[in-house]
């Protein structure tokens, strides 16, 4: 069903409604149908309070011969139910309608529509306030790492340069040990900030706005809908067909208090959709905070890694030049010792060798003398 609809069997030449006078009806009547939507609070098993959007479809028919209607009222509880019951306790019109002949009932059904019209602007005012006050809640959590004085993106990357070359100097006179790990052990604590980023409130956030946004559709729906069932009653009272015995008495009188009161209910959802929308758009601008804040620490990630890598690479590079140096070194040793090995070798072979004198051995009447070495005999 679509917001509102109406038709009417006045005119004799399209009225081809049957007639039972048994029933109270005449074919002479008007038939109007609208949907309505709301907030309503609800409460669970835990005590939680939550808010949720309900429909009512309200489908309404009048007799303008017997003065009798139809109320045809279709919702997933009982409170409008209740208000109807309220209302006919407190205004004895709508007790004593059918009484009062037709300019009676006819006022008697203005005022029930006015029951289920009310409905759709009672709970509007008490969900925008909890709304705003979810959002206050759940942007503490943000509000809480914004700071005041946050660096400059540009002069970061500008401090982060000439910093880089510093340590490249430091690195080769001071020990690098000392000066540069301290400086990134402390980036890295201030990167730890990140863990603390509230996601959880941006969620919250996300779907507060979806619900608004929601909210916003369904206040409008029902402008709409007011509006059309205040035009459809001012074309009525104008309609040649209709009969003289409704237009009697205080007819004209309760229509015009009727639309009055039906205008004043739209410029309340009017001041509501005001009021969601400064909502949304108060909302907008903190989750771009936040997106700020997921940005900066972005940017401080990708300084931190970079002047990371840049020590990294500096510490690989003295490594390789200590190494070359530790290379050359070995390979003078190396060609020492390959050069003076075989001489030593010679060296300590001969230091080895000794003379050997057999006296009992004679040649020519003489000693023998020997010259043993290790591995001959001359």
């Amino acid at each position: 069903m679509t917001g509102f609809n109406s038709y009417d069997t006045l005119e004799p030449s399209t009225s081809n409604a049957l007639e039972i006078r048994q029933l109270g009806r005449s074919g002479s009547e008007h038939v109007v149908q609208y949907m309505l939507r709301s907030v309503e609070k609800l409460t669970d098993s835990s005590s939680n309070t939550n808010w949720d959007v309900h429909q009512m479809a309200v489908h309404h028919r009048y007799d303008f011969v017997y003065g009798k209607a139809l109320w045809l009222n279709i919702k997933t509880n009982n409170i409008i139910s209740e208000r109807i019951k309220e209302a006919m306790a407190e205004d004895p019109m709508l007790n004593f309608a059918l009484s009062k002949g037709l300019s009676g009932s006819f006022t008697a059904t203005l005022r029930t529509h006015l029951i289920h019209l009310e409905w759709c602007d009672n709970s509007w005012r008490e969900y925008i306030c909890d709304v705003e006050g979810e959002i206050r809640k759940t942007v503490k959590g943000i509000k809480a790492l914004q700071t005041s004085d946050r660096p400059d993106i540009h002069c970061s990357l500008l401090e982060g340069v000439v910093i880089n070359e510093m340590e490249a100097k430091v690195m080769e006179t001071d020990d690098p040990q000392r000066s540069v790990p301290r400086r990134l052990t402390k980036e890295l604590e201030d990167l730890t900030n990140l863990e603390n980023l509230p996601f959880e409130e941006a969620e919250k956030l996300d779907a507060i706005r979806e619900r608004l946004e929601n909210s916003l559709l369904v206040l409008q729906l029902n402008i709409q809908t007011l509006q059309d069932i205040s035009d459809h009653y001012e074309n009525l009272a104008n309609r040649e067909s209709l009969p003289s015995e409704v237009m009697k008495g205080s007819f004209f009188s309760d229509l015009d208090s009727f639309s009055q009161r039906v205008g004043r209910i739209r410029k309340n959802l009017e001041i509501r959709v005001t009021q969601v929308n400064s909502l949304i758009s108060w909302l907008r601008k903190k989750q771009q905070l936040f997106e700020g804040l997921l940005r900066q620490r972005s940017v401080q990630a990708s300084c931190f890694l970079t002047k990371t890598s840049h020590f990294h690479l500096d510490r690989m590079e003295q490594i390789a030049h200590m190494t070359r140096e530790e290379t050359a070194s070995m390979h003078v040793i190396t060609l020492v010792t390959m050069v003076f090995l075989p001489v030593s070798f010679l060296a300590s072979f001969c230091v080895v060798g000794f003379y050997s004198i057999d006296q009992s051995r004679s040649v020519l009447g003489g000693t023998s003398l020997t010259l043993v070495f290790p591995s001959c005999e001359f």
